[in-house]
């Protein structure tokens, strides 16, 4: 999953390489969130999401999901102040899974 999306990535500007790293994690898991949603997959528990993920289709990653997921997770980064603090903070992921109406617990 992980080579799939810095392979979208790597098709986006940033300001520094701090500002990848740090939406970097978000996208990927905006995408699974984004992808779940749409497929109304109940992931209600850490051991739900990774057996969500290992068994996971890396062809449900194409260039309109991930820009539909790549747009929310910078909208939400920017709104939030574009810092490491931001990026590493639990207002993200919440932002993020209310977003996709996925919860993670």
């Amino acid at each position: 999953i992980v080579k799939k999306i810095e392979y979208f990535m790597r098709r986006k500007t940033f300001k520094s390489k701090k500002d990848f790293n740090n939406v970097f994690y978000h996208a990927a898991m905006a995408i699974l969130l984004n992808i779940a949603g749409k497929e109304n997959v109940l992931i209600d528990s850490i051991d739900k999401m990774i057996r969500y993920v290992s068994g996971f289709d890396l062809n449900k990653i194409n260039g309109d999901i991930f820009d539909e997921s790549f747009e929310t997770v910078y909208d939400i980064y920017r709104e939030l102040g574009e810092n490491d603090n931001i990026a590493k903070g639990t207002a993200f992921v919440k932002k993020l899974q209310n977003n996709y109406g996925v919860y993670i617990l």
